[in-house]
């Protein structure tokens, strides 16, 4: 079973996960979806073989999105991790999912990454960006 490592942190300040990372800006990413029109449809979908973030509807489209949380900007961007495999993984999580709910057969699919970056002393979202239709 894989520990959680802890981030290195200041004398006295509990450590966070990479699991509460993750969390913290899943949230941050529904807030800021929910802004921007799209109705949740379903959060941490459990799956055989994975998992999906957000299923969200915005128009006339069903959107499965993926959120990449980091706690600082480093040289590459939260979603460049978003690789080949696991873009093909969400593709088939969610044509289980679309099989399993019917009833959005009839709105177009689309592949979203949220990229949230944290604030490292508070964990507050600094940055959220929203790139449609990223595969």
């Amino acid at each position: 079973m894989k520990k959680d490592k802890p981030d290195v942190v200041e004398p006295g300040v509990k450590a966070i996960n990479d699991k509460t990372i993750g969390a913290i800006g899943e949230s941050a990413a529904q807030m800021r979806l929910k802004k921007e029109g799209y109705k949740i449809v379903a959060r941490n979908v459990f799956l055989p073989n994975g998992e999906l973030d957000i299923v969200a509807t915005e128009a006339n489209c069903i959107a499965f999105i993926e959120v990449k949380t980091r706690l600082k900007l480093d040289v590459y961007r939260p979603s460049d991790n978003v690789t080949y495999t696991k873009a093909e993984k969400i593709r088939r999580l969610s044509a289980i999912w679309l099989r399993r709910n019917k009833r959005y057969a009839n709105l177009q699919v689309r592949f979203d990454v949220v990229e949230v970056i944290l604030d490292e002393a508070t964990l507050d979202a600094t940055e959220i960006i929203v790139n449609k239709r990223f595969f």
